[in-house]
């Protein structure tokens, strides 16, 4: 997958989809400037936007993230 591929999520499928590629990418650790980190970035970006769009957004969660940064 190269992020020239990635679009919006317009369904459950597509959403689970980039999650287990999350997932993958997560587990090789790629550095920030790589095609896996920025492919990375640019899918958690996207799934954190449809998972607002849902209704699903965890506030507590949001508040830790911005303590962390």
């Amino acid at each position: 997958m190269k992020t020239q591929e990635i679009r919006s999520i317009r369904s459950k499928k597509q959403y689970q989809k980039y999650l287990n590629k999350i997932n993958v990418l997560m587990d090789t650790d790629p550095s920030a400037n790589s095609e896996d980190g920025q492919l990375l970035e640019t899918l958690a970006i996207i799934v954190e936007d449809y998972e607002r769009r849902q209704g699903w957004e965890i506030p507590a969660l949001k508040v830790q993230l911005k303590l962390l940064n």
